[in-house]
């Protein structure tokens, strides 16, 4: 990784250093030559409103936040919460768009989205894939069945930049990554980014609903997750993980977000002697950043 990430760096022009402290850690900089904007950034806005969308999603707090975000943009939303439902409530309504995730109790989206274009029951439907996999390309889901990919946890601006290119007529600027803000500390156990957009779309009352809903579910998630561990249930352990990882992500959990991916990933070559300091980690990160978070929300009711 490093050979890689030293030749790329080289490419462009800039340099890579590394300094390190025994017992500590380490830490590799990058720089790079590059020139600063100036040109403002264009906040695009959604030019289509009233589609008729079924949302297909097998984690309750992810479907509620989706629903109510896409509600307060002007659309229709449908559920389903299984492969199966979702093949069924196609046959029975023409859609707009599918939003599906890729990873779902009985079948996976790419077999979901199979089965629709086999039955020929999307030829005026476009799908979009939902998906936490930072690995597959855009390319590999186009050639899935689907129209476009959007990662989770689902942003506003990637809908709105995803539903002009699929419903508008007039060609959509390519998408321009923005400036990253400098990060404060808080950052690095929230997405004040995702918060703050929830916050100004779907309001404060719905985005304290759904942690709530979060920390209803979390204790029975990680009772799962435990006993799985203790009776050495690889997958089940991974399965509840990725459970988390995605309800986190809905609320802004960023730290436990990313805790739950590790567990997740249950190829990775260390996972056994792991895990159970990451289960640890997760147990901790949940408690300390509800906390964060509610001193966050409280703060935001406060200013308004």
């Amino acid at each position: 990784g490093l050979a890689i990430c030293q030749e790329m760096v080289s490419l462009m022009n800039g340099k890579i250093s590394v300094s390190s402290e025994t017992g500590k850690g380490t830490c590799f900089t990058v720089e790079l030559p590059l020139a600063i904007s100036k040109k403002p950034i264009q906040v695009e806005s959604l030019k289509v409103t009233g589609l008729q969308i079924l949302l297909v999603e097998d984690i309750e707090l992810n479907v509620m936040v989706a629903k109510a975000l896409l509600e307060k943009l002007g659309q229709y939303v449908d559920v389903a919460m299984t492969g199966k439902e979702a093949i069924d409530k196609a046959r029975n309504k023409e859609y707009d768009l599918i939003l599906l995730d890729i990873q779902l109790p009985d079948m996976n989206g790419f077999e979901v989205a199979n089965v629709l274009h086999e039955e020929s029951l999307v030829e005026q439907t476009s799908i979009v894939a939902l998906t936490a996999n930072v690995i597959k390309t855009r390319q590999e889901y186009l050639e899935n069945g689907m129209d476009d990919v959007i990662a989770k946890p689902v942003k506003k601006s990637r809908i709105i930049e995803v539903f002009n290119s699929l419903f508008c007529e007039q060609p959509i600027e390519p998408h321009q990554p923005k400036e990253e803000p400098k990060k404060d500390e808080l950052n690095t156990f929230l997405d004040l980014e995702l918060l703050q957009m929830l916050v100004d779309t779907i309001g404060h009352e719905m985005v304290r609903t759904s942690v709530k809903v979060f920390q209803e579910n979390m204790p029975e998630y990680m009772d799962i997750l435990q006993l799985s561990l203790s009776a050495d249930e690889k997958d089940e352990v991974c399965s509840q993980a990725h459970k988390i990882k995605g309800a986190a992500g809905s609320v802004g959990l960023a730290r436990v977000q990313k805790i739950a991916n590790e567990i997740q990933q249950g190829d990775h070559p260390a996972w056994w002697q792991n895990v159970h300091d990451w289960v640890d980690q997760l147990n901790q990160a949940a408690d300390q950043d509800m906390q964060k978070l509610d001193n966050w929300l409280s703060k935001q009711d406060i200013d308004d």
